[in-house]
């Protein structure tokens, strides 16, 4: 019997039970956890695992937001970890909005988000500080 849907599928065959599967998938922004069990009657069982949010944060939020938006998905994806990623004004920068904001000092004092949550930059255009900063505060996690 063939059961799933997108790139993972498995099998059950008299008793033997099989599946080729990646080890995480992302399904409709959702990571999947993949466990796999011999015991189980069916070979995979699915365990949701949140996405996490960051937050690009300007005073207005459109121009220079937008632009560290861009950078944040590009040192994301050279630092290899997967997360939504918006930008937003100021005032939509609230504890549950995101999990990490990213914005420049001179609006960081402004902000109403806990400082585990912050991510200060000092200069917006800096791609290298900007990977730094995120680098380190994944390595940390």
């Amino acid at each position: 019997m063939r059961y799933g849907f997108g790139p993972a599928f498995g099998y059950i065959n008299r008793g033997f039970q099989y599946a080729i599967l990646p080890e995480n998938l992302n399904i409709a922004g959702v990571n999947i956890t993949l466990l796999l069990s011999a015991q189980d009657n069916f070979p995979v069982r699915y365990k949701k695992v949140n996405i996490m949010k960051i937050m690009a944060i300007c005073g207005s939020g459109l121009g220079s937001s937008f632009m560290v938006e861009m950078n944040i998905k590009k040192v994301l994806k050279r630092i290899n970890v997967e997360a939504e990623v918006e930008h937003a004004d100021l005032s939509s920068a609230t504890p549950g909005a995101a999990d990490l904001f990213v914005m420049a000092k001179d609006i960081a004092a402004s902000a109403s988000v806990p400082e585990h949550q912050l991510l200060v930059i000092n200069n917006i255009i800096d791609i290298n500080e900007l990977e730094a900063k995120l680098a380190a505060y994944f390595s940390d996690r």
